[in-house]
């Protein structure tokens, strides 16, 4: 699938190695599909903090073949759409990965912020 933009085609062992091969340390929670992970990705200069999204195939919920790879390029698409891509409410896609077997989003994350800066504050005090 062409993506195009600054969006990353990773491998499996990419995303292993943002995460330190899957540790427990950096599992965050279990979600319908998989399992989501915090990772990072370690540049020259820089360190960059990412959540790994890992689609699994499950024994519990019933869906045809293929179910899985259709929820992940919808997700990639949605998040490339210009209408979306830098809405302050959405997380930065970086990449995916899209191999046999393995299916995973990654996407930017800042650990150090909260709920509280993240919503946009105005000027009015409650006397005003």
């Amino acid at each position: 699938m062409e993506v195009g933009g600054d969006i990353h085609h990773l491998s499996y062992q990419d995303l292993a190695c943002f995460t330190d091969n899957f540790s427990e340390s950096n599992y965050l929670c279990h979600f319908q599909f998989g399992k989501l992970y915090r990772g990072k990705i370690v540049h020259a200069q820089s360190t960059l903090f990412v959540m790994v999204k890992i689609w699994e195939d499950s024994q519990i919920y019933c869906y045809k073949p293929g179910d899985n790879e259709s929820r992940l390029m919808d997700e990639v698409i949605l998040l490339r759409n210009p209408m979306v891509i830098n809405h302050p409410n959405l997380v930065k896609l970086y990449g995916y990965c899209y191999e046999v077997g393995h299916l995973g989003v990654v996407y930017e994350f800042d650990p150090f912020d909260s709920v509280y800066n993240l919503i946009p504050k105005d000027d009015f005090t409650w006397v005003q």
